[in-house]
């Protein structure tokens, strides 16, 4: 009788934390994330970037079923200081950038987000379940224990209503958002974080807004984008590329140049046309670097081959 009661609670335990339990409605409609950083990594200089955080597929890790999540977004350089800045911290170099190897990986139980970063092991992310006067529980991206809940209230998803949190104590997040993550964005740390700011811009679901307000799609569009001080005269095409990559350049006279991973060029031109293809079937698939130099101003882009 021991025997069969202990084999019974085996089967229970490993029925609760299968995959096809592990998941619930948070990562349903195609969930997407829009948030902006400021970030002093080499004061004076500043990068600021927008992007995103979205969901590319399921993978199992320990016999757990997650959710890869990739970034992808657009950055430029602020310099900080009333000296002339230095070339690495050109205001007019915008880069963009799309990660096809996930950032991290996310699961949901119940009311309960859980991440798992490259390496691992998991840590809880949030719990959801709280209510006015609960304090926050201690968390990967919450390391202080006098966060509370002085109200809650509602907003809405195609996936229902979700519970908003506001927040006081040691915190720069106003509120915790239910299957969202908070104000500050989807893994953002709750504490001021040392010389970076965030701001969670908008979240959504299939192709729409929800947070903080309904509206269009949070998708950057980062493929094709038009970038630089000479905004709206050069752009970058396509992005993911096969065997072929185009700079439109508007008959701007520009000076193209592609590195490979390891800073090496690969590629070097120079055009007057309105187009310039560049031939890349021989190239290995990966990520390399575009450089785009017109006149004074200088495109960085980062470019994926298939």
């Amino acid at each position: 009788m021991k025997g069969s009661l202990q084999t019974l609670l085996t089967v229970v335990i490993i029925s609760f934390v299968s995959p096809g339990v592990a998941q619930n409605e948070y990562f349903q409609n195609n969930p997407i994330w829009k948030s902006y950083s400021s970030c002093a990594w080499n004061f004076p200089c500043i990068t600021n970037e927008n992007y995103n955080y979205f969901l590319t597929g399921d993978t199992t890790i320990n016999a757990t079923l997650y959710k890869k999540v990739c970034k992808k977004g657009t950055g430029t350089y602020f310099w900080g200081d009333p000296n002339p800045p230095p070339p690495s911290c050109n205001g007019s170099i915008i880069y963009s950038f799309i990660n096809t190897v996930p950032s991290f990986y996310l699961r949901s139980a119940g009311t309960q987000m859980f991440i798992y970063p490259t390496g691992g092991p998991e840590y809880l992310l949030y719990d959801f379940n709280l209510a006015i006067g609960d304090s926050l529980p201690l968390t990967w991206n919450n390391v202080d224990s006098t966060v509370t809940v002085t109200a809650i209230d509602s907003f809405f998803t195609p996936s229902g209503y979700r519970k908003r949190f506001t927040l006081a104590g040691n915190t720069w997040a106003q509120y915790l958002l239910e299957g969202v993550g908070s104000s500050r964005g989807l893994i953002e740390p709750l504490q001021v974080p040392f010389e970076c700011g965030y701001q969670l811009d908008c979240y959504g679901q299939n192709n729409s807004a929800y947070y903080p307000a309904p509206g269009p799609s949070c998708d950057l569009m980062v493929g094709e984008e038009q970038v630089s001080g000479i905004r709206g005269q050069v752009s970058v095409f396509p992005n993911p590329f096969a065997d072929e990559l185009n700079v439109s350049s508007y008959k701007l006279q520009v000076d193209v140049t592609l590195y490979n991973a390891i800073g090496e060029i690969v590629i070097r031109a120079t055009t007057n046309d309105s187009n310039l293809k560049l031939s890349t079937f021989n190239l290995k698939s990966g990520i390399y670097l575009l450089r785009v130099r017109s006149m004074d101003e200088i495109i960085m882009k980062k470019v994926i081959k298939h």
